[in-house]
């Protein structure tokens, strides 16, 4: 791949991930888990854009600065990804400030100490470039760099667990968002060959197009199968076995969510993503005409 291609790439990437953080912002206005999302896309497309600094530098130094300040980005990602997916989940943590801090602590620490070595010479010491064609910057990772790795890969997992648990154990309206979800993560998060120092196309960092990938996924998410408008409520078996009908409502009349003893008053099989008037007519009927719901 030559020089000029690989940057035309890098710079495709960003665009890419600029419009899809666009196309959220559009469509979440007004919802707080919309809000973690863009924020997630938005420090995806800062990460590339430090990479693309990377690659512009022509010094090992300059080089050094730009991968540390990757590291950070890379920690502040996983982080919001995975307080995304427990709001997704109806698990918000009940101090979820100071669990985010806990979770981009080592990876900002990390990144503080990598992005500063050529100042103070206390990491990356094996640290060269190699010219194949482009001016790459190669290093053998150090403690510092596995512990990141054990933070980040272990959060970008619990994320996964969290989709699987709220679009595949619940409802079977979800699912197809939780596929969406999990991918979302998952191609990030595949980024995990780079500790075994593998590289693929002569490229050891992916970083760029993998995040790339994943906006976009992110993006059919909340288009195609209405992350915003029908997600997992938090629901365990006693609101699933209670006697008495459960049904919520969206603003736009669509079924969200309902327990077992609210099935009889529907027409046809799920009503769970459908439009209450079509699976119940006299019960929509009762919604009220100011948009709130009931």
């Amino acid at each position: 791949m030559t020089v000029d291609l690989y940057r035309f790439l890098i710079v495709l990437c960003l665009g890419v991930i600029g419009a899809s953080w666009f196309l959220v912002h559009q469509r979440a206005r007004g919802h707080e888990e919309g809000r973690r999302l863009e924020f997630v896309i938005g420090t995806s497309w800062f990460l590339v854009l430090a990479f693309a600094f990377e690659n512009l530098a022509v010094t090992i130094e300059q080089k050094i600065f730009w991968d540390g300040i990757q590291l950070g980005f890379d920690g502040l990602f996983a982080a919001s990804y995975v307080l995304f997916a427990a709001r997704y989940a109806g698990r918000r943590p009940r101090h979820e400030g100071w669990l985010f801090a806990g979770l981009i602590a080592a990876p900002a620490v990390a990144s503080l100490v990598m992005a500063t070595s050529p100042w103070h010479g206390l990491t990356r010491t094996g640290a060269k470039l190699i010219r194949d064609p482009m001016l790459r910057l190669w290093y053998p990772f150090e403690a510092l760099d596995y512990l990141v790795f054990l933070v980040m890969y272990s959060t970008f997992f619990v994320a996964i667990g969290l989709f699987v648990y709220s679009g595949f154990l619940q409802h079977r309206a979800y699912r197809r968002q939780a596929i969406a979800l999990v991918l979302g993560v998952a191609i990030p998060a595949s980024s995990i060959f780079v500790i075994g120092q593998v590289t693929i196309l002569g490229e050891r960092d992916l970083s760029p197009f993998l995040f790339t990938a994943a906006a976009c996924v992110n993006v059919f998410a909340v288009l195609e199968t209405r992350v915003f408008k029908l997600a997992p409520l938090a629901r365990d078996f006693l609101i699933e076995r209670l006697g008495d009908a459960m049904i919520v409502v969206d603003r736009d009349g669509m079924v969200v969510d309902a327990n077992r003893a609210a099935r009889p008053f529907f027409s046809e099989g799920s009503a769970v993503g459908r439009s209450l008037v079509l699976v119940w007519p006299s019960g929509a009927e009762r919604l009220p005409t100011n948009g709130e719901g009931f």
